[in-house]
């Protein structure tokens, strides 16, 4: 059986934000409740996903880094800081309401954005430093950082 990479763990993880996006993108304002069940499965996944990143991914990229990597490394933290903030708001509209949709759709597109350069250039930098066993054994650990996050 092929051991997952942290790269497929990733992507798998990004596949399934964009596929919660698309659902909740297809809503109606008259599916408050839907709304806010999908909602709630977006957290579930993109903030302990985004806890993994920062605090243990992206910190063992950055110190392997020239200038223009580190850059890259520090647009993917701004980006992640947007998405939160971008979160907040949301969360402060109803889901009746038609801004709150708008809000998400905003979202979506800066997740969206996010996640094409994480799975192109910021997975560039970490191809020329991770070999596959280690790329291997950093999936199992980023796997279990997103557990402990989403159980507390």
């Amino acid at each position: 059986m092929k051991q997952e990479t942290i790269f497929d763990l990733m992507t798998t993880d990004h596949e399934k934000v964009k596929d919660i996006f698309d659902e909740i993108e297809a809503t109606r304002m008259s599916s408050m409740k839907t709304r806010e069940k999908l909602l709630l499965q977006l957290k579930s996944e993109i903030l302990p996903h985004m806890h993994a990143e920062e605090e243990f991914f992206y910190p063992l990229l950055m110190e392997n880094q020239d200038e223009d990597g580190k850059i890259i490394m520090y647009e993917a933290y701004a980006e992640h800081k947007n998405a939160r903030f971008a979160l907040a708001e949301v969360e402060k509209i109803s889901p009746e309401d038609p801004r709150w949709i708008a809000e998400v759709q905003v979202l979506a597109e800066q997740v969206r954005h996010h996640i094409k350069e994480e799975e192109g250039k910021v997975f560039k930098l970490a191809s020329q430093v991770l070999d596959k066993s280690t790329s291997e054994s950093l999936a199992q650990q980023f796997h279990q950082i997103k557990m402990e996050k989403k159980a507390a």
